[in-house]
């Protein structure tokens, strides 16, 4: 019997799981490791920064949905890669030995690359993981309350989700009215 490790639980980390879960079997065994015990769909982060969608529409636990496949999960920190011993250790000192490793832990956020740049503490905003998203859009309801009209600030969330989705503005103006597009009450 083999034991494949995922390391990390977002959409590939995740389908990576399922497919690997159906390639090989289930005289092997499948684990998926995660920072975290929910799955967070990172591509809804825009919404949440704009106030169109909330965590719970975009988020779940992971789980449930991994036991359904026959797929070990465990939520913890890897904080030693050892390809040596094929083992990883977790943050409270547990190792896991696997035959094989598959790394799907997305981008290492550098805000600290660009002086300023980033939501703690700099001059930008971030839609690159939910928490970032949530601090966007508090900072955005802020703003719209303090500073600038909801009309000027609703025209340049669509010009923000246009250019990250790439979707036409027809779409989304078909999709949201103006009514409900952000809810800050």
């Amino acid at each position: 019997m083999a034991r494949v490790i995922i390391l990390g639980a977002g959409t590939g980390g995740m389908a990576g799981a399922y497919e690997i879960r159906e390639a090989i079997g289930s005289e092997h065994q499948v684990t998926v490791i995660n920072e975290r015990e929910d799955f967070q769909f990172v591509p809804s982060n825009p919404w949440i920064a704009v106030g169109w969608r909330e965590r719970p529409n975009t988020s779940f636990p992971i789980a449930p949905c991994l036991a359904k496949k026959n797929i070990e999960f465990i939520a913890a920190t890897v904080t030693v890669i050892d390809p040596k011993q094929n083992s990883l250790t977790l943050a409270d000192g547990r190792i896991e030995v696997y035959d094989y490793l598959v790394i799907a832990t997305g981008p290492k956020l550098n805000f600290a690359a660009i002086d300023g740049a980033g939501p703690h503490g700099g001059y930008t905003q971030s839609v690159c993981v939910l928490d970032h998203a949530e601090i966007c859009f508090k900072d955005v309801k802020a703003l719209v309350e303090t500073l600038v009209p909801l009309s000027l600030v609703l025209c340049l969330a669509l010009r923000v989700l246009v250019q990250l989705t790439n979707m036409p503005l027809s779409l989304i103006r078909n999709c949201v009215t103006v009514k409900n597009a952000i809810k800050f009450q």
